[in-house]
């Protein structure tokens, strides 16, 4: 067994084990609202915004797949547009609260254990393709050509999730390895800028990109005094000021679409 496929067995279990928690509980009052509203307002600013682009996306009708869903905090994004909704993930428990979610919103969902490298379904499927903060836990390569599969021509993928480069955030991760906290093939697999070529090599054009908290090292200095709310505020204008330094930023998010 390769690193990454005894690496993918551990964080399984550690996402069913977290699951398995809420589930053993009382599942509807366990569970987090769904979406970005969840998210500490000094973290929430790309969530706003890929779930934001996801509704620009999303119609009556249209089919959408989010992977690596997790408990499927952002799955339900587009239900409110009428759009057909299939989430996958490979820990079972995973999907549990999923459907948990759809239950408690009242709305239609379908639900399928699967590694994101090889989801189990058609050429040309869906419409769009979401993943929030998946990319550290698959091979590149295999997850785009993966997407670009199941895209239909013209469709979408959108995603929200983490840059590389900054030393700090380096640093904090390497510290949560040590802890056990995340395996080691997730820090060799956190994207880089390099991340953007890959899209446009396996799916087609970015058609967005934005950067966001660069200065999110400075949250435990500036929320006792400021707040949460207003340290999202500055955070989010400082990563305005200082576009030379997006590389360093925390979280990207992106659009892609798939050639025609």
């Amino acid at each position: 067994m390769t690193d990454l496929s005894q690496d993918r067995e551990i964080e399984k279990a550690r996402y069913n084990k977290r699951a398995e928690r809420v589930v053993a509980s009382d599942t509807s009052n366990a569970l987090c609202a769904d979406g970005a509203i969840s998210i500490s307002p000094e973290l929430r600013t790309p969530y706003l915004e890929y779930e934001a682009l996801i509704r620009i996306h999303a119609h009556l009708g249209s089919e959408i797949l989010d992977v690596c869903c997790g408990n499927g905090l952002h799955s339900l994004i587009a239900s409110k547009a009428g759009s057909n909704i299939t989430a996958s993930d490979i820990a079972e428990n995973n999907l549990m609260l999923v459907n948990a979610r759809a239950l408690r919103a009242r709305v239609k969902i379908t639900t399928i254990v699967a590694n994101a490298e090889r989801v189990p379904l058609p050429d040309s499927s869906f419409d769009v393709v979401t993943c929030a903060g998946g990319l550290s836990y698959l091979d590149h390569s295999k997850v785009l050509a993966e997407i670009n599969r199941l895209l239909k021509d013209g469709g979408v993928f959108i995603c929200v999730d983490s840059l590389n480069h900054n030393p700090i955030y380096r640093f904090n991760r390497w510290i949560h390895y040590l802890l056990g906290d995340r395996t080691k093939s997730t820090l060799l697999r956190m994207p880089t800028m390099r991340v953007f070529d890959d899209f446009e090599r396996e799916i087609g054009p970015v058609v967005c990109r934005s950067f966001h908290g660069i200065f999110s090292f400075l949250i435990p200095l500036l929320k006792p005094l400021l707040g949460a709310s207003t340290t999202g505020r500055v955070l989010d204008y400082l990563d305005l000021s200082f576009p030379a330094l997006r590389s360093q930023a925390f979280k990207f998010v992106a659009v892609v679409q798939k050639k025609i």
